[in-house]
């Protein structure tokens, strides 16, 4: 994964789109000349298979917490990750 950032700047539309086009080129040849990957985008849109029991379970836990149960499972990745949100 790489660690280089894309930042741009302007004070129109023409000049943020040319700015930005210009930074993400840059950005990959970097990524390219240091021979790492670029990193991709995500939509935020996960599909994940559950076993039955676990399915259950979370849908429960979110029901008792008072949320949805995407909800619970976004807080349950997060806090496995050591995010906060």
């Amino acid at each position: 994964m790489s660690k280089y950032s894309i930042t741009y700047e302007g004070q129109t539309v023409e000049e943020l789109t040319k700015d930005f086009e210009g930074a993400v080129d840059d950005y990959l040849s970097l990524c390219e000349e240091k021979g790492v990957q670029p990193r991709k985008p995500y939509t935020g849109v996960l599909n994940v298979r559950l076993t039955h029991e676990i399915h259950s379970g979370a849908a429960m836990a979110a029901s008792k917490a008072g949320i949805t149960i995407n909800a619970f499972i976004k807080n349950a990745v997060a806090r496995a990750l050591g995010l906060t949100l």
